[in-house]
């Protein structure tokens, strides 16, 4: 059975790379270093989760995520993935090793990063399309999500439905804005005509008056 974070303890101590203090971002752009896969949208939803917001632009962002998936060496890979990296924003570096193995083992690749705006590195697994159900991501979503400062209550039944419907409704406001706009425009007709009716019987009663 696949167990949840609680049950895991961290693989390293985080202050080896950020101090004890914690951030209050809250906003973040991703960077994907090589081509878009689904697999990253797993990891995503995990941070929108928890109340993290993704925006569209690197200046409006609190923090960058980047995604760097391993093809060859690790350290050349993430060299060359923050090299293309502009301006000086925090970076939450997510290194993804391909395999069908869930248990597959890899190096800490933080061992690897030196620039200074990396602030956490995590390493995940993927195969093609798919973040694989495994300790080893289990443990890195947990430790950046602890790392933002994510409270207990955030990851609670109650954080996760306050924050569902949060999104349904970001994402459902103009869908109901142009329903309430129509609906407006049917009772407005359907008054226009109930009044024109009634206005019509009146004019035909008096007219039958002597």
């Amino acid at each position: 059975m696949h167990r949840g974070y609680k049950d895991y303890s961290p693989l390293r101590n985080m202050s080896e790379q950020e101090p004890p203090a914690l951030v209050s971002w809250k906003t973040f752009h991703v960077h994907v270093a090589g081509k878009p896969n689904k697999a990253y949208d797993d990891f995503i939803k995990k941070l929108e989760e928890v109340g993290q917001t993704k925006v569209p632009s690197l200046e409006g962002c609190d923090y960058l995520l980047v995604f760097c998936p391993i093809t060859s060496r690790v350290k050349t890979d993430i060299s060359d993935a923050l090299g293309k990296i502009q301006g000086d924003k925090p970076i939450i570096l997510v290194v993804m090793h391909h395999t069908f193995d869930p248990e597959h083992t890899v190096a800490e690749s933080r061992r690897q990063v030196t620039s200074q705006i990396v602030r956490l590195t995590v390493d995940c697994l993927f195969y093609e399309n798919e973040f694989l159900k495994s300790k080893r991501n289990d443990i890195a979503v947990f430790e950046v999500q602890k790392f933002l400062g994510v409270t207990l209550s955030e990851t609670s039944l109650w954080g996760k439905v306050k924050n569902f419907f949060c999104g349904w409704w970001r994402n459902s406001q103009k869908w109901i804005v142009g329903c309430a706009i129509v609906c407006g425009a049917v009772v407005v007709v359907i008054s226009g005509g109930l009044i024109g009716g009634i206005f019509t019987r009146t004019k035909n009663s008096e007219g039958q008056n002597p």
